[in-house]
Formats: C-alpha cells, structure tokens, sequence
C-alpha cells in the first residue's frame, strides 16, 4: 500500500509537471525565477538593514552584547561571524582577514586593524579601532584602542 502510494505520488507529480510545462510558457518560469532571486536578495538586504540599526546601538559598555548576523548573498550567517563584541575584538590578524573574506569585504588586507574596521562598518558597530603608541609602549610596538565613531 505504501509503495503504491509513492508510485502514484511519483506519478502524479511527473504528469503535473509536464502540463505546467505545456501550459506555462518557458519565459514565464524563467520570469518567476528571477523574480524569486529578486525577493530573496531583497530579503537578505531587509535583514542586514536591521541587524546593522542594532549592531549601530552595541556600547562597550556591554561588550557581551550579542552582534546581530548579518547574512550572506546566500542567505545564511556565515559561520566565522563573531557572537559579541569582545569576540569580535579579540579577532587575530588571521581570523579578521577569514571574516572579511567570508562576506566578500572588498580591500582585504593583512592589517588586521584595516581588516576589523571594514568589518565593524559593514555590519554597523559604531567603533573603529585605532592603533595608539604610548611612551611606555613604544618598544613594544602599538596597541589597539577602541574609538566611538561621530
């Protein structure tokens, strides 16, 4: 009884596809299609829109603050992106240069100040790291501050 089913349910739908296929014209479907791509990025940049307008409220005050994900041209989180903002900026030279790539960030460098600063604007973080020397860490080399951006 069930294989029966499955052979109609096959079938069936064999049949209904090739009437769809005589009675809608090939460029109507292909209409459709592009139209469903058109939704989908749409989707996508609605999405990135607000998750950047929260990301833009973030505070390093509240580090631990979850970043809102934006997506991918695919439609999905990419799998490096950071939970908060301390992970993010605990980012290595490595990490921030895979993240960036990951999203298709264009000028991707080896700096990885250059890199996260990209990254923050792309997704909307209203901070831009800077690199500041101090007298007493000079033989050392810089460090990173973070900076609130007007």
């Amino acid at each position: 009884s069930d294989d029966i089913d499955h052979q109609l349910d096959g079938m069936i739908q064999s049949l209904v596809a090739e009437e769809i296929a005589r009675q809608i014209p090939q460029s109507l479907r292909d209409q459709i299609m592009e139209h469903k791509r058109h939704l989908e990025e749409v989707y996508v940049s609605l999405q990135n829109a607000e998750a950047r307008r929260a990301n833009a409220l973030l505070r390093s005050t509240h580090l631990k603050d979850p970043l809102h994900p934006l997506l991918k041209a695919n439609g999905e989180v990419g799998a490096k992106f950071p939970r908060d903002l301390t992970a993010l900026f605990a980012l290595d030279a490595a990490e921030a240069k895979a993240l960036s790539a990951e999203y298709g960030l264009p000028d991707i460098g080896d700096s990885r100040e250059r890199n996260l600063n990209r990254f923050m604007q792309f997704c909307g973080v209203s901070y831009q790291m800077a690199t500041k020397r101090s007298s007493q860490l000079v033989e050392k080399g810089p460090t990173l501050s973070i900076c609130p951006v007007d």
